[in-house]
């Protein structure tokens, strides 16, 4: 079977979602699809388990990536990209669910105006309740080119995720594979990986490659866990872990992106509110000074010694 689609699906400790997950997938109708799942280390017997339960597809072939251990989430995105065969390629979290029959219409728009990439819109589900979240274009649809995606990056200082996350993307595999393939595989990086891949994967384009969003198509149901690890954490070991994933991701953009004059500010800007999201508290100093130092040090080489310095004394003197 050829694949219209490789969709992959890390799952690590989100096994109790993976099934919901998976039957989403194979809801769609009218398209071929690879569906490759990358156990990042975790309950191997279980994942497996869910895959032998879905129902026989002449559409789907399911397959199972095995970590032996526990990788992060860019290391697992890659694992799938590595093995996916389909003309497109998507991500999609193991505790999200694509809306029914969504990508049969994405990828007939995508291979009528020979799009390289289509973002769409999606609803968010946090709790029990559940809100759209959109682009917020005045004609619900439209096309832009690589550049002007990264102008609203930039300008957002990486804020508004709904334009860099990696699971509401469709991109053209035959493209992009190789550019994600290539991208570090820092040890268990999970913190700005969407970021990571979208600013690297748009850089890569031309600005003849085609653009597609679309503010009237909602792709699939994204939740917000309350154990998300893009939350702001307060034990030692995880704001150290946080912060090193975040200068790691910002020192590589720094040495791979190529950044106009026009833009400079703001990118500056989107590495400060990055660090600011993840900046070791005060309280380190004294109980780990080693690490906290060591973090210092990271974040001074990184950016401005001057931003440093306006953070820390707002926490000496709130």
């Amino acid at each position: 079977m050829r694949a219209d689609i490789s969709i992959i699906v890390p799952v690590y400790q989100s096994e109790s979602t993976l099934l919901v997950c998976l039957e989403s997938v194979y809801h769609q109708e009218g398209v071929n699809i690879e569906l490759v799942v990358v156990n990042d280390g975790g309950d191997a017997a279980r994942i497996n388990d869910v895959c032998a339960s879905l129902p026989k597809s002449k559409t789907i072939e399911t397959s199972v990536v095995d970590h032996s251990q526990n990788r992060g989430l860019l290391a697992a995105r890659i694992s799938g990209v590595e093995v996916a065969t389909g003309q497109f390629l998507m991500h999609l979290d193991a505790d999200d669910k694509l809306m029914p029959n969504v990508l049969s219409d994405v990828l007939s728009e995508m291979r009528s105006k020979q799009a390289t990439c289509s973002l769409f819109s999606v609803l968010e589900q946090v709790g029990g309740e559940t809100r759209p979240v959109s682009f917020g274009l005045e004609l619900g649809n439209a096309q832009a080119s690589p550049q002007s995606l990264l102008d609203r990056i930039y300008a957002s200082h990486g804020d508004d995720w709904l334009w860099h996350v990696a699971w509401n993307k469709v991109w053209d595999r035959e493209k992009l594979s190789h550019v994600i393939k290539n991208l570090p595989i820092a040890e268990h990086l999970v913190m700005y990986e969407d970021l990571l891949i979208s600013l690297i994967c748009m850089s890569n384009l031309s600005e003849k490659d085609v653009i597609l969003l679309s503010d009237e198509t909602f792709g699939l149901v994204y939740v917000r866990s309350e154990y998300s690890v893009t939350k702001r954490v307060k034990t030692h070991k995880a704001i150290v872990k946080n912060c090193r994933d975040t200068l790691f991701v910002i020192r590589y953009l720094q040495q791979n992106l190529v950044i106009s004059d026009e833009h400079r500010s703001n990118v500056a800007k989107m590495y400060e509110h990055m660090i600011d999201k993840n900046l070791p508290p005060l309280w380190m100093l004294k109980s780990y000074p080693k690490d906290f130092l060591i973090l210092l040090f990271l974040i001074v080489r990184t950016v401005k010694i001057g931003y440093v310095w306006q953070k820390f004394k707002t926490q000496i003197f709130k």
